[in-house]
């Protein structure tokens, strides 16, 4: 048989009483307590995660299209399934009657002011020539434009 002594069951109490008032358990109580809205917070917290790296993989491929521009690797002719496979998916790809546009940009501030690339691609897919927008796509004037 086990016997505590009374003195022994006072000290048990008191240190139970003091862990029990402690702040950081009380604090805890609180966690338990309002455990939807952190797991709310907790998801909003992973979708701005994903939004953010969502955006710096838009600047890659933005920095990808304007280098290669720049550096005259963008070739008139090219089949936009190279154009993708070498430098990234558009962020906005529209499909016209008889052509494709794809349009690249650089998420740096209003949309209206953004820096942007747009692709025009003919009838069979072949890169037929680009546009820039608040960029300067090639230290030769003459080059901006692929038109």
């Amino acid at each position: 048989m086990f016997l505590i002594s009374s003195r022994s069951l006072r000290e048990i109490l008191i240190i139970g009483l003091l862990i029990l008032s402690s702040p950081r358990l009380y604090a805890m109580g609180e966690v338990f307590e309002h455990r939807e809205e952190l797991g709310t917070l907790k998801e909003q917290g992973e979708e701005e995660k994903k939004k953010a790296e969502a955006l710096a993989e838009e600047r890659l491929t933005f920095q990808n299209i304007l280098s290669a521009l720049r550096e005259k690797r963008l070739e008139k002719g090219m089949p936009a399934k190279e154009v993708a496979q070498k430098f990234g998916r558009p962020w906005v790809e529209s499909q016209k009657v008889s052509a494709l546009e794809w349009l690249y940009f650089n998420p740096s501030g209003k949309w209206l002011q953004n820096p942007r690339i747009q692709l025009n691609f003919d009838k069979d897919k072949r890169l037929a020539g680009w546009e820039c927008f608040y960029v300067e796509c090639a230290a030769n004037r003459d080059f901006t434009s692929g038109n």
